[in-house]
């Protein structure tokens, strides 16, 4: 075999090497590029094979924000007023309860806060209290347009559900006028006092 056909041959393996070694890097950048897009963010995770398993995760997030919030509103109340027919006067609290409409009006759940709010202060030292099956809960003082009250501090605005709670009383307390004073002075213009509203939220 003479020089010229052995340069010749050599030309030929160097080429067929190149393709091969070019063919080979293609393959393998191929192959990394695939992984690499299998772990971009947000990638679906992989399956465990638990079926039940994204089931209990969506019932943990159902309860975690499931609320336990029961609304009661109630108006209507004729006023609470002083009496100045009679002397000394006398401040007259009947009837003093207005039905209380809840929602949702049945329950299961067990609140541990009552959130009472009303639309206007007494012009005078005032209660609140709830009935249910004729009793009364224990009053509460009024001294603001809002008020909380504690599961811990007084279970019974807390007997049974608060949908029991078949209305709310308003009651004056305490001296709402002056003794010293002539009971026509003035006429007690303000001593007369009927919230349009009363809500309560347990929760």
């Amino acid at each position: 075999m003479n020089r010229l056909e052995v340069n010749m041959l050599r030309q030929i393996t160097v080429f067929c090497v190149t393709i091969l070694i070019i063919g080979s890097v293609v393959t393998v950048f191929g192959q990394l590029d695939s992984n690499l897009g299998n772990t971009q963010p947000g990638a679906a995770a992989p399956d465990t094979g638990d079926p039940n398993s994204n089931l209990l995760q969506s019932d943990l997030s159902s309860a975690a924000l499931a609320p336990c919030v029961v609304i009661g509103r109630a108006g209507n109340w004729s006023p609470i007023y002083v009496d100045v027919t009679v002397d000394p006067p006398v401040i007259k609290n009947s009837p003093g309860t207005a039905s209380v409409n809840w929602s949702p009006s049945t329950t299961t759940c067990v609140p541990t806060t009552c959130t009472w709010t009303i639309s206007s202060v007494p012009p005078g030292p005032a209660q609140i209290y709830l009935v249910v099956n004729g009793a009364n809960t224990d009053p509460i003082n009024v001294d603001s347009l809002t008020g909380v009250v504690n599961r811990s501090d007084n279970v019974n605005w807390f007997t049974g559900f608060p949908t029991n709670f078949t209305a709310v009383g308003l009651a004056a307390s305490g001296q709402w006028f002056s003794k010293s004073s002539p009971k026509t002075e003035g006429g007690y213009p303000v001593l007369e006092w009927a919230p349009n509203s009363v809500t309560l939220v347990y929760q």
